[in-house]
């Protein structure tokens, strides 16, 4: 739904705007977790063809809303805790999407945890829009989630015959 709002706010219904994405994304954590401090930063004309942002924004919202969930289980029990998700080019010719947030004890149980419903479709994900996911433990208990997706899509795999 998110992907939905930031496309009809584009000038060129083919294009989403990432700034236009990423704060659809902290409105609606907000919504359904009041309290949730979620900040984005973009360029404003860092764009996404659609058919990719779609998929992206799936992504996204489930990595944050496991964050607001590990959060919520804390000692603190309270999505209190400033997350940043954040957007911007890269020299090699992708767009790199970075979100940091409490992570802690329950989040390092969960990786190793055997995959549930959400990370099998995060991963299909991925696979669909050709992106890269790497999470990095910061000082703290934070955790960095790093999403690396190429600027142009690739060309689709020729059918075999």
């Amino acid at each position: 739904a998110e992907a939905h709002r930031a496309l009809q706010r584009s000038p060129d219904l083919r294009k989403v705007r990432v700034s236009d994405l990423l704060d659809e994304l902290a409105a609606g954590a907000a919504v359904q977790h009041p309290g949730t401090d979620l900040r984005t930063e973009a360029a404003e004309a860092l764009t996404l063809d659609a058919e990719r942002a779609i998929p992206l924004a799936l992504v996204l919202a489930e990595l944050v809303e496991g964050a607001v969930r590990r959060a919520a289980a804390g000692p603190s029990a309270a999505p209190s805790d400033t997350m940043l998700l954040s957007a911007r080019r890269r020299a090699d010719d992708a767009v790199l999407f970075e979100f940091v947030h409490g992570g802690g004890v329950a989040a390092a149980a969960e990786e190793d945890a055997a995959p549930d419903l959400g990370g099998k479709v995060v991963r299909a994900l991925l696979r669909q829009i050709g992106a890269a996911l790497e999470t990095e433990h910061l000082a703290g208990g934070r955790l960095r989630t790093a999403l690396a997706l190429p600027v142009h899509a690739a060309d689709p795999a020729p059918a075999e015959a």
